[in-house]
């Protein structure tokens, strides 16, 4: 019996002497980015409600609310907070940039290369980022702005059938990556943060957005003649 029993302890017991996975890092304290956008309704709004049965009042105002909460987590976590001393994923200083080629006549536009030549700026970033990482973190979401999106999505190779666009080619050639478009990668959308339209990869297991408080509306208050609902979030933008 005695034996078993310390044969019990010593299983349960971490030997020291074999090596086990732990993690480090460095705390960093940031402030938060609060957002407090409420909606109101009227006392008439009210009264013209009450009067009427099933009249709704109009849900517009608590979606455009929400809405306003949700541009603002999506510009923090893309550009952070500068007052914050707060980086995005698109601004972050640690993220590899890499610079469109020249297509030959001084050009690093899509609009003035060819299939080919778009092609190959695309797989520079993504067998780049496979590379550097020694394969475990290749990318698996490539995101561009809108017009060179469906610029991919709609011309055509004119090889094979002729029918198979660029964006075909690359997601054959590239099955573990999701090809997106986000509008905010063109310059004119980027709020100042980039001189020329960008693209963007990464995987998604070491990018994270912190969101402290989820939207969240409170209880009507009365302010005079108004009823007012008050909202609230707090982003603590993205871990990288």
């Amino acid at each position: 019996m005695k034996d078993s029993v310390d044969l019990a302890i010593n299983e349960g017991r971490i030997d020291r002497s074999l090596p086990y996975v732990k993690r480090e890092g460095v705390r960093i304290l940031r402030g938060l980015n609060s957002c407090a956008l409420d909606y109101a309704y009227s006392y008439d709004a009210l009264q013209a409600a009450s009067m009427k049965p099933g009249l709704r009042l109009d849900p517009m105002l608590a979606e455009a609310a929400r809405r306003g909460h949700m541009q603002l987590l999506n510009d923090t976590m893309l550009w952070g907070a500068p007052n914050l001393n707060m980086v995005g994923i698109a601004n972050h200083p640690n993220i590899t940039q890499i610079l469109a080629a020249d297509n030959g006549s001084g050009s690093t536009f899509c609009a003035n290369k060819t299939p080919a030549q778009i092609i190959a700026d695309v797989n520079n970033v993504i067998n780049g980022q496979r590379a550097r990482t020694l394969g475990v973190y290749p990318g698996n979401r490539f995101l561009l702005p809108q017009l060179e999106y469906m610029r991919i999505a709609t011309t055509k190779l004119g090889v094979g059938d002729g029918n198979q666009t660029i964006l075909q080619f690359l997601q054959a050639a590239h099955p573990g990556v999701s090809f997106e478009e986000l509008i905010e990668l063109a310059s004119e959308n980027s709020k100042g943060n980039l001189p020329d339209a960008a693209a963007l990869a990464y995987h998604d297991r070491v990018v994270s957005g912190e969101c402290a408080t989820i939207f969240r509306q409170f209880g009507v208050q009365q302010i005079n003649l108004q009823f007012r609902v008050p909202c609230h979030s707090r982003i603590g933008g993205v871990k990288l």
